[in-house]
């Protein structure tokens, strides 16, 4: 059987099924109710239930998948919000419009000063990440906390700072 060309399908066709010995090709629609109709002459034709068959099966129509959630793998998905490296330290959040033919990453950036929001655009290849949740923005937040006072070697009130400044709840 050769594939079937959905785009051809009339608005509401949910199946598909091959012509051969009793049975007419071409586009059926099954609705909620258990009637069948077939396409025929340009408009649905009410046909009941129709047989089984092992050699001409009716063949559902294919639904599209759910757009993946970008993992941070190859380019973000166009039109999805990304983290990317600035300056090789600070993430910033940049809305990703897509590549362009030479395959430059295309990127707009929004900032808000005084209920103004300015933005770039701007072409790059920094490095990016999936935008955090929270526990991960908390957590980043923390091991940045903790480096900077064991780095400075204030271990005393470590515990004290850190139940101070985090709602630690026990698991």
């Amino acid at each position: 059987m050769s594939e079937i060309d959905w785009s051809k399908a009339p608005a509401g066709t949910t199946h598909y099924r091959a012509a051969g010995g009793m049975y007419y090709g071409g586009f059926y629609r099954h609705e909620a109710n258990g009637d069948w109709f077939f396409f025929v002459d340009g408009s649905w034709e009410f046909m009941g239930a129709p047989d089984e068959s092992e050699a001409h099966p009716l063949i559902p129509r294919p639904t599209k998948p759910e757009p993946k959630e970008w993992d941070g793998e190859g380019n973000p998905v166009i039109g999805s919000w990304v983290e990317g490296m600035r300056n090789g330290k600070d993430w910033i959040e940049c809305f990703y419009i897509g590549p362009d033919e030479k395959g430059n990453r295309w990127f707009k950036t929004f900032k808000t000063i005084d209920s103004e929001t300015e933005f770039s655009v701007f072409s790059s290849t920094m490095r990016l990440r999936p935008i955090r949740t929270q526990a991960e923005r908390e957590r980043e937040e923390l091991a940045r906390f903790l480096q900077t006072r064991l780095l400075r070697n204030d271990c005393r009130d470590l515990a004290d700072a850190i139940l101070s400044k985090y709602n630690l709840t026990e698991k």
